[in-house]
């Protein structure tokens, strides 16, 4: 292998081991918030800040299912957490919860399921997003969103 290939390599390894560190740095992150927050709402804002800052994103929101059984989190809604009814397959919502798949849009104008209604915010024009089933035991019961990428053009999978 001659030098450029080395340093290509080397290049590639290096960004690897920065997101592996990345990660953990967030898992820990993650961890101590866990072990000093009771309170469900401000853990869900804190981890999802934390999310949102290690992604890039300049926004965050929770969409969660409004069923019965989740009404024993008591859970408050906010700006950015909301609750929704599923409305098979109408929006990008619908979507993420009936395939249990994140999804990542680079452009939302150009995405047909995008419903301005249910997947917009009041304040915030979206651009790009990337919608993370959140599950309880198998079944999907809202969805985490990062919301405008803020450094590169779009949310990546890595």
């Amino acid at each position: 292998m001659d030098n450029k290939g080395l340093l290509k390599e080397h290049n590639a390894i290096k960004a690897e081991l920065k997101t592996s560190l990345n990660e953990l740095a967030f898992y820990s992150e993650i961890k101590d918030i866990l072990s000093r927050t009771t309170d469900l709402r401000k853990l869900i804002t804190s981890i999802m800040m934390k999310a949102k800052g290690i992604t890039g994103a300049s926004a965050w929101s929770l969409l969660l299912l409004d069923e019965p059984y989740l009404r024993i989190l008591d859970l408050k809604t906010s700006a950015n957490i909301q609750k929704l009814s599923l409305r098979k397959g109408k929006d990008i919502f619908s979507y993420v919860l009936e395939k249990g798949e994140s999804v990542s849009i680079h452009d939302v104008r150009k995405e047909r399921l995008f419903d301005k209604k249910t997947d917009g915010l009041r304040d915030i024009q979206i651009k790009s997003l990337l919608c993370v089933p959140l599950r309880l035991t198998s079944r999907c019961i809202g969805v985490l969103r990062l919301i405008n990428k803020k450094r590169e053009a779009h949310f990546t999978d890595s």
